[in-house]
């Protein structure tokens, strides 16, 4: 039996990590702000450590996403007029 298109393609994951930041306001309302992502879990944790000692309430956000295959950045289908020229 023939295995499925795909099915042995190993996937490469790609994770990255933000801190959210919670405070109060000047009317005691939550405001929440979200950090820039980052590549490393450890850098992350260090910055959320860093805004917990001034007070905030923090926590640590995680996003995965299948990277593309060499050669497939842009389909055919999606390219415009000047990259098929």
């Amino acid at each position: 039996m023939k295995p499925l298109s795909g099915v042995n393609e190993l996937r490469q994951v790609s994770v990255v990590y933000r801190v959210v930041i919670k405070r109060r306001d000047h009317r005691d309302r939550w405001i929440v702000e979200h950090g820039p992502w980052l590549s490393q879990e450890n850098d992350a944790d260090d910055w959320a450590r860093i805004f917990q000692k001034l007070g905030y309430v923090v926590s640590v956000e995680n996003m995965r996403g299948e990277l593309s295959k060499p050669g497939l950045e842009n389909p055919p289908e999606h390219q415009t007029a000047t990259e098929s020229a």
